[in-house]
């Protein structure tokens, strides 16, 4: 198989499409519909430089029409630090990863993150990801702070930090803040 460097990039989509029928007898109606896209591109400009666009799109502008909206924008960069990669752009914080990894079942529902707004998904800023010995992993990402959705609107930054320990592919303990 070629790498993404030498097929020129990697297209990639996801749909969550669902039939939509209200539980109380006031509302008369059920539907078919999209509660969330994804289409996204990765390069791999290098073997330790690659670049990803991805768009994300909701209903929740107006309610009725779809809107796309940049998700993730950022350039990584491998090996720039040892056992360690590099964000700059939009990118994932660090507190999601791990939930979307264990919950595995966004088709069915999303996270306890995301319904209840904890936090963002994506953020604007200069991040790192490292394997640190014993099974430990950091993740640090020096953001705005406002999230993927709303633009820098104050002087402030934000600092999201997580150490998690993962013993084997059936645990993780994660400690995380901002």
């Amino acid at each position: 198989a070629l790498s993404a460097a030498e097929s020129g990039g990697k297209l990639s989509g996801k749909a969550y499409f669902e039939y939509y029928q209200p539980t109380d007898m006031e509302n008369d109606y059920s539907e078919f519909h999209f509660t969330r896209f994804y289409f996204a591109y990765n390069y791999a400009v290098s073997e330790d430089i690659s670049v990803r666009y991805r768009l994300d799109g909701d209903r929740k502008a107006d309610g009725d029409k779809w809107r796309p909206y940049l998700k993730h924008g950022y350039v990584s960069f491998a090996n720039m630090l040892p056992s360690s990669t590099v964000y700059a752009g939009m990118q994932e914080t660090p507190n999601w990863s791990y939930s979307e990894k264990f919950w595995g079942y966004r088709s069915v529902e999303k996270t306890l993150q995301d319904k209840n707004k904890i936090g963002t998904s994506a953020d604007l800023g200069f991040g790192v990801k490292t394997k640190l010995p014993a099974h430990l992993k950091l993740a640090v990402l020096y953001a705005n702070g406002t999230g993927y959705g709303s633009p820098e609107d104050d002087k402030y930054k934000k600092l999201y930090t997580q150490v998690a320990y993962t013993p084997s592919d059936l645990l993780t303990a994660s400690l995380f803040y901002d």
